[in-house]
């Protein structure tokens, strides 16, 4: 397993150092908050959330805040008001209703806003 820890320092969403609930592992990469088939919430790193869906253990994977920025297109450094501002204008560029909308993109501006503001 990989450990995440070339490279990151520039990233202005880096994390501190971080445990992996499944390998135990120390990381400096965000963590996935993955939802199990029964029902818990744990942390896992790439490696272990890759296994984990692979092998089916894994129902469901919550995008990660580094995603969310990604998706919106603003920096980690964003206030609220920017990612109101960043999510209306994405908002509406994806909405399926426009002739170049896309229900997944749509989907996804939504997630990224709902991660960013809970």
């Amino acid at each position: 397993m990989t450990n995440g820890n070339s490279s990151g320092a520039n990233d202005e969403t880096a994390v501190s150092r971080n445990s992996c609930d499944q390998c135990r592992e120390s990381f400096t990469v965000e963590l996935y908050r993955v939802e199990t088939v029964d029902g818990r919430t744990q942390r896992f790193c790439p490696d272990c959330k890759d296994e984990g869906l692979a092998d089916g253990v894994v129902r469901s994977v919550r995008m990660r805040r580094s995603e969310a920025y990604a998706v919106l297109e603003i920096t980690g450094n964003a206030d609220e008001e920017a990612i109101r501002q960043a999510y209306l204008e994405r908002v509406k560029a994806a909405h399926p209703d426009r002739e170049d909308g896309s229900r997944a993109e749509f989907k996804s501006v939504k997630r990224a806003y709902d991660r960013l503001t809970d």
